[in-house]
């Protein structure tokens, strides 16, 4: 027995519902003209738009009355021909391949984990400038300690010449001090100490050769202390600046490696960053991909039903018992139409370790 389109529709009642059958008829008698003249005229996107909006992600199995209302109009337009059944399921099978290419990129997607491999490589990255600029730091650092060295080097001879300086003063002046205990005074006024024979001019003569040697020895003692002196305080005042100096090398010696912590410390905070916003991407996409799985398999089994159908408008015998099967057939979704779930890589650790003692945490 053949079907005509009423048949057809009335067998849609036992494939859909009752409900959706109605609005099938209803849709038939009211814009066929209109859906016929769409889908001559973009039939690829009239079918695909039509199976999303009839598509209820709450329903295991949403209605497809429009899409098939479509099919029966186009088969009653051209009669049951096999080149208006062929050109339907062409079009069917184009929607089943977009549903398989959509599937893949969804899948592709969620097994892309190489943002994850970007934040490694980028903390990789981060850590090597760490060093590279830790290494600067020190190359300051040992020029710093270079010049104390140089300084320090004075400083030591400094100190050797001002021991050096302090015993020739020290000899000078005991022989000043020696002298000086026989004092003119004793000589003036203790003449019974003098031993002294001779005349008075000679004994005058005697006290002023003596004078001049204490007055020579004084002098002696007098520049050889004020060399000391100086050089002394020329000491004291290289040991300020060689201090100053050390002090200036050790600053930049603790810069140096707080530098190079607070930039391993930076290096991981962004690592840090950079994975919980791809783990927040990466499951964002897992649950956009569960969620268009769901769809994609309602709108598949849609499509395996207009498949039915057509089968059934295309057979030339037992129609009626062709439609039956395709009533109580259920089309199960293959199982490359399922999501393969993906976990993203293990974070590996990123440590601004060790932490000098002089930087703080």
């Amino acid at each position: 027995m053949q079907m005509n389109c009423a048949s057809v529709l009335a067998a849609l009642a036992a494939l859909f519902g009752a409900a959706d059958a109605a609005k099938a008829m209803f849709n038939h008698g009211r814009n066929y003209l209109g859906l016929e003249q769409v889908l001559i005229s973009h039939p690829q996107q009239a079918l695909m738009s039509l199976l999303r909006n009839s598509a209820d992600a709450s329903a295991p199995d949403p209605s497809i009355s429009s899409l098939a209302a479509i099919a029966a109009s186009l088969s009653q337009d051209a009669g049951t021909s096999p080149s208006s059944v062929q050109q339907i399921r062409s079009l069917v099978l184009g929607l089943e391949d977009g549903l398989l290419a959509e599937f893949n990129t969804t899948q592709s997607g969620i097994n892309n984990v190489s943002g994850f491999q970007h934040c490694i490589d980028t903390m990789n990255s981060a850590q090597a400038t760490c060093n590279s600029a830790n290494t600067g730091n020190n190359s300051a650092y040992e020029a710093c300690i270079a010049e104390w060295r140089q300084l320090n080097d004075y400083y030591v001879t400094c100190r050797e010449t001002e021991l050096e300086y302090n015993r020739t003063k020290q000899l000078i002046c005991t022989d000043y001090s020696n002298a000086s205990w026989e004092s003119p005074f004793n000589w003036r006024f203790c003449p019974a100490n003098d031993a002294f024979q001779g005349t008075y001019e000679q004994y005058l003569q005697r006290s002023v050769d003596r004078l001049y040697i204490l007055r020579s020895l004084k002098e002696n003692c007098t520049r050889a202390t004020d060399r000391w002196t100086n050089k002394t305080d020329m000491c004291d005042a290289t040991e300020i600046v060689l201090n100053e100096k050390w002090e200036n090398c050790s600053r930049l010696l603790n810069v140096s490696n707080c530098t190079s912590y607070n930039c391993r410390k930076t290096a991981c905070s962004s690592y840090d960053t950079c994975w919980s916003a791809q783990e927040g991407a990466f499951n964002a996409a897992i649950t956009m991909a569960y969620g268009l799985e769901k769809s994609l398999h309602a709108q598949w089994r849609a499509l395996q039903r207009i498949e039915c159908l057509l089968d059934v408008i295309d057979a030339t015998t037992n129609q009626t018992q062709l439609l039956e099967e395709c009533i109580a057939r259920r089309h199960m979704v293959p199982a490359y139409l399922n999501i393969t779930n993906t976990t993203p890589p293990a974070k590996p650790p990123c440590s601004a370790e060790p932490r000098p003692a002089e930087c703080p945490a």
